[in-house]
């Protein structure tokens, strides 16, 4: 498993709130692995593990392994242990190479026993304000731009922009950015893509394209993050040049975030008021067992809530 996010309080009630409020990021490397803590104040609120191998939003270039036309999926060679899983791959046939972007990490028990990553031909790449679709053309805007008087001047805007067979999604925090702050972003995105275009052509699969680091993926989640600490000195200059404000403080994960990240791992999970939270992981699904600790249910529905 290339990365794994853990909250420190599995409860229905936290993720949105989590994102929200988070305000910083602690980030710890050790050989092998990259851990990060998402803080809101001082209060770790979500991890991320990360072991060095394709993750959400990762490029690359691969190869088809075999077609299942009825399962109308293919599985790809992406220089993992496990092939990665294509649905709908078209007129695809076995040994032509494919551009596709990792959905879903692999989920490995062993080196011949897991779950390979999910991904797809559909390329997005995400910036703080827009999304650009390569192979999606048109223009969409996000469902949270309630405003009908932005909403049009945003289609106004960017429609001339779109170059032919281009595709654009706006995000919820283009409602208030200006119009320059959109091209900016949007010569962004452009470049990311012709530079993996560029790139992929000097490449035999299967090769990393575009990779994210954990970091990034981690600034993905919360884009507003301006307080960030490291323990390891080698990871500032990284850590820097995406959040400038960054800066080392040894011991800062295990001081600050080491308790909790120690909890988020436990199978049982107290609640306050009694009762507990017991979480299984199976490679189909996570199992989520609530018990109420001796007390009526309705008891402990309220005894669970913060």
């Amino acid at each position: 498993m290339s990365s794994d996010w853990r909250c420190t309080k599995p409860m229905a009630c936290c993720a949105g709130w989590a994102m929200a409020g988070a305000d910083g990021i602690i980030l710890s490397r050790s050989p092998g692995e990259t851990r990060l803590a998402l803080m809101a104040g001082d209060t770790p609120v979500e991890f991320l593990i990360d072991r060095g191998g394709a993750g959400a939003g990762d490029i690359l270039l691969g190869r088809v392994l075999s077609v299942n036309r009825a399962l109308d999926a293919a599985f790809i060679d992406i220089g993992e242990a496990l092939a990665a899983f294509l649905p709908r791959p078209g007129a695809l046939s076995e040994g032509d190479e494919v551009l596709v972007q990792v959905t879903g990490a692999a989920q490995a028990i062993s080196r011949a026993d897991g779950k390979g990553a999910g991904v797809t031909r559909a390329i997005s790449l995400q910036g703080g304000l827009l999304a650009l679709t390569p192979f999606r053309p048109g223009l969409n805007l996000s469902r949270k731009i309630g405003d009908a008087g932005r909403r049009a001047s945003l289609k106004a805007f960017l429609s001339p922009v779109l170059a032919e067979g281009e595709g654009l999604v706006v995000r919820t925090d283009a409602a208030g950015a200006r119009d320059d702050d959109l091209l900016v972003e949007l010569a962004s995105l452009r470049a990311r893509w012709t530079g993996s275009v560029d790139r992929a052509r000097t490449l035999r699969p299967p090769a990393p394209v575009g990779r994210m680091t954990a970091l990034e993926r981690c600034l993905r989640v919360a884009p507003g993050v301006r307080r960030l600490l490291v323990d390891d000195r080698a990871a500032l200059p990284e850590a820097q040049s995406l959040v400038p404000e960054a800066r080392f403080q040894a011991d800062c994960f295990e001081d600050l975030a080491g308790e909790a990240f120690d909890a988020a791992l436990e199978r049982h999970v107290p609640l306050p008021g009694g009762g507990r939270i017991t979480i299984d992981e199976t490679q189909a699904l996570t199992a989520i067992d609530i018990d109420s600790g001796g007390r009526p249910p309705r008891g402990a529905e309220g005894g669970a809530l913060p």
